[in-house]
């Protein structure tokens, strides 16, 4: 979907929910797209796309932040590697200032952490730009932040 971004993404327990896809005007005016799959009897993966310019800007800087888990920054190579092998063709992953695509920064998390989480609530607050320095730190037992130049990507809640 062409100029939308992954704004949240989550595994969360089956509840009867449409599986699909619907669009909605959020209170901010944004257009999403929120789209619903059954991945089990008891699993949900809900994707909320949305098509919107606004940032939110990191108000600490990241001295606040103690427990680093790890930091990344994606190269030309995984990006195009990424782009070829998912057939994402959104053009904001393009260019001269391409963004990393929110399903590569996720499995970026996920690799680093020591156990896959059953369940997971991830929002993307700004997008990460190639060659960035995405630094994620622990901020609680069940929460991880992804932050870089002062701005927060993303908050994970696992």
């Amino acid at each position: 979907m062409d100029g939308y971004f992954i704004g949240k993404i989550e595994v969360k327990g089956y509840e009867n929910e449409v599986i699909g896809i619907t669009f909605k005007t959020l209170k901010n005016q944004s257009n999403a797209a929120i789209i619903f799959d059954k991945i089990s009897d008891y699993q949900l993966l809900a994707v909320i796309l949305i098509k919107s310019e606004n940032n939110l800007i990191l108000q600490k800087t990241t001295e606040d932040f103690k427990n680093l888990l790890f930091q990344k920054s994606f190269s030309e190579i995984e990006l195009n590697n990424y782009l070829a092998f998912s057939g994402d063709k959104n053009p904001v992953h393009f260019g001269e200032n391409p963004i990393v695509p929110g399903i590569m920064i996720l499995k970026s998390f996920l690799q680093n952490l020591h156990e896959t989480p059953n369940f997971f609530k991830i929002k993307f607050h700004n997008p990460l730009h190639l060659l960035e320095v995405l630094q994620v730190f622990k901020t609680t037992e069940n929460e991880s932040v992804g932050i870089t130049n002062g701005q927060i990507i993303f908050k994970i809640i696992t």
